[in-house]
């Protein structure tokens, strides 16, 4: 699945058109269609109002100016591909009529479908609407969502830490790939008047060395500042969904406990008919909310330990040229021996980038969370 192409249609009212492709390989069957964000944007609200025991991912955040710039219309088609393919790797929302309506009906067909009425939320509408405060977690008798809660919190919190530490380390590759460029300059200026053969020689090496320096500094700029901060991201918009289900449990959990209340308090078989169901609720959305938190759990956990072992084999790999480029300047034949699992390596960053998958591994993190 791929959203790719995304344009500018139409001068006045303009908007950006993404294509979105989705092949079956069961079926032998790709589907192709355009969608414009707010399609994306109804399909998220869509799938939080009917599956709200479900962690639904993010879609990029909605711009007021600059929707045409073509860094960000790039950016906005890999986050919205990103958004489809958790979706549709999701085992319940891939199923919802609504997403199989998005990827395979025509514009026309795809318009009526959201000109309908918004799925009703019923009991759970009426709890938001009840509810106005969160319980407090001494009142919550499930201590694994308050924990939880904490702990996507703190998660939060240190990533968004990492990632302004990328930002700073990006900006600092940036200064040393302009030193280097006006260091070359400088070498190869110093260089042109001399008559000694050998001398220029040597210094022509070297130019070529910090040339591949500057090569390699460019590539692991691309590796932080794009692959790097967007799985970082990622990471903390996934916290975000996980924090917005867990919001969207408090009004279950609200209601039952004063549903039991109401029955201690004043027995009578109607009040003891509704702890009945606000319990009943409230068991069966906690228990499809738990299996689903840990199963983007499970899925983030083994994206983040793939991930950060191929960005490990990068960098490698990347300072196993630069001591090979240096050895062949200096005139030696201590080249270190290239890693052998760079390919793959790159394959899995770039597989980590993309998507997700459901293996699970031991995590660089630990096992309390994702």
């Amino acid at each position: 699945m791929v959203v790719e192409n995304p344009r500018k249609v139409g001068d006045k009212n303009a908007f950006v058109a993404y294509t979105v492709k989705v092949t079956r390989t069961a079926e032998n069957t790709t589907t192709v269609v355009d969608r414009r964000y707010s399609d994306f944007d109804w399909l998220c609200e869509h799938l939080k109002a009917s599956h709200p025991s479900c962690v639904v991912p993010q879609i990029p955040e909605k711009t007021f100016s600059g929707n045409f710039d073509e860094g960000l219309m790039a950016f906005r088609a890999r986050e919205l591909q990103r958004f489809l393919q958790r979706v549709l790797s999701h085992p319940l929302m891939s199923s919802d009529e609504a997403v199989q309506c998005f990827i395979s009906a025509t514009e026309g067909e795809f318009a009526e479908r959201r000109a309908q009425k918004p799925p009703k939320e019923g009991f759970l509408a009426t709890l938001k609407r009840a509810a106005a405060t969160v319980v407090s977690s001494q009142e919550d008798p499930d201590s694994w969502f308050a924990d939880k809660a904490d702990d996507v919190l703190n998660r939060e919190v240190l990533l968004t830490q990492m990632l302004q530490t990328v930002q700073k380390m990006s900006n600092q590759y940036q200064a040393l790939i302009k030193c280097l460029t006006v260091h070359i300059s400088g070498l190869r200026d110093f260089m042109e008047p001399l008559e000694d053969p050998a001398l220029k020689d040597k210094i022509e090496k070297n130019c070529q060395a910090f040339e591949e320096t500057r090569d390699v500094m460019q590539d692991m700029l691309c590796q932080l500042s794009v692959t790097l901060s967007g799985n970082i991201l990622d990471y903390i918009h996934e916290l975000q969904s996980i924090h917005s289900l867990l919001e969207r449990r408090a009004p279950l959990l609200k209601a039952f406990l004063s549903a039991q209340k109401d029955a201690t308090n004043n027995p009578s078989a109607e009040a003891s008919a509704k702890s009945d169901e606000a319990q009943s609720q409230y068991d069966q959305f906690c228990n499809a909310a738990r299996a689903d938190i840990q199963r983007a759990c499970d899925l983030r956990r083994g994206d983040m330990d793939r991930f950060f072992a191929a960005i490990s084999h990068f960098s490698q790999e990347y300072y196993n040229v630069l001591a090979g480029k240096w050895a062949t300047a200096l005139g030696t034949n201590t080249a270190p021996v290239a890693a052998a699992a760079t390919p793959h390596a790159v394959a899995a960053a770039d597989g980590a980038f993309a998507t997700t998958t459901s293996t699970t591994t031991t995590s660089v993190y630990g096992d309390a969370m994702i």
